[in-house]
């Protein structure tokens, strides 16, 4: 227990400096009234959020037990860790998911796998380059008017939110999309991401559909370890909020 409570620690506390450390000093210069400024953190390490995550969901999975049934190779763990399509937008992968597969490598990609994979990375682009990026263009303008205070009439301010809606749903399944087909096309299948959030008609039923694997990651690692709906109807909202801040 103390190894786990040592690795959740350390890893958070990676994810915290290099992310939220400007934002908790900023915090603490306007509560003390001071202007310190120490050394900038550098540049963001690549995919760091996703790969927290990751560890975070490998050491608790073998602190429980699952996946023991088999050794991990040490090379094999850093595959996991390190498997490129998923770090910019996921989806989160998970060691009892992913390892299993590493066996299959010795074996040839079928056309049907790299016909599939290509089709899904192509229909991901699309999403990202073509809806994504062309939304972007008048999502950002009127985002930036409201910033600056100046006016905006009833078309265009609607026009600009439905336009970032729907670019934030391209822009993280495209990326998404484009993880799984490359994934498909070297011999890796990895768990849906997205499922037409925008089909449902209940905000609890978005969440289930919207970037599936960190919803997955909060309520196995987050939610139902804070106690879930268990311990009454004030507590199940506390650890409902967390939860979401966290998505």
């Amino acid at each position: 227990r103390w190894a786990l409570s040592v690795g959740i620690v350390a890893n958070i506390a990676v994810l915290a400096y290099f992310k939220y450390l400007d934002f908790l000093i900023d915090n603490v210069n306007v509560l003390l009234g001071v202007s310190y400024r120490p050394q900038p953190v550098g540049l963001l390490p690549l995919g760091l959020s996703f790969l927290t995550f990751q560890q975070i969901a490998f050491l608790v999975d073998s602190y429980r037990g699952q996946g023991r049934q088999q050794e991990v190779r040490f090379s094999h763990y850093l595959l996991f860790c390190s498997f490129f399509p998923t770090k910019v937008a996921g989806p989160i992968l998970r060691a009892h998911e992913f390892l299993p597969q590493i066996a299959t490598l010795s074996q040839p990609v079928s056309r049907v796998a790299l016909v599939e994979g290509l089709t899904r990375f192509v229909y991901g682009y699309f999403e990202k380059v073509v809806m994504a990026d062309t939304l972007s263009r008048y999502s950002i303008p009127v985002f930036d008017a409201a910033a600056d205070g100046q006016p905006l009439g009833l078309v265009a301010a609607w026009g600009g939110l439905l336009a970032f809606t729907f670019q934030l749903y391209f822009d993280f399944s495209g990326y998404s999309n484009m993880a799984i087909g490359v994934a498909r096309m070297v011999g890796f299948t990895l768990p849906e991401n997205f499922a037409s959030p925008y089909h449902t008609v209940s905000v609890s039923d978005f969440w289930r559909r919207w970037h599936m694997t960190l919803s997955r990651f909060l309520r196995d690692y987050l939610y139902i370890p804070l106690g879930g709906n268990k311990q009454g109807l004030a507590r199940q909202v506390i650890n409902m909020m967390i939860t979401k801040r966290f998505s």
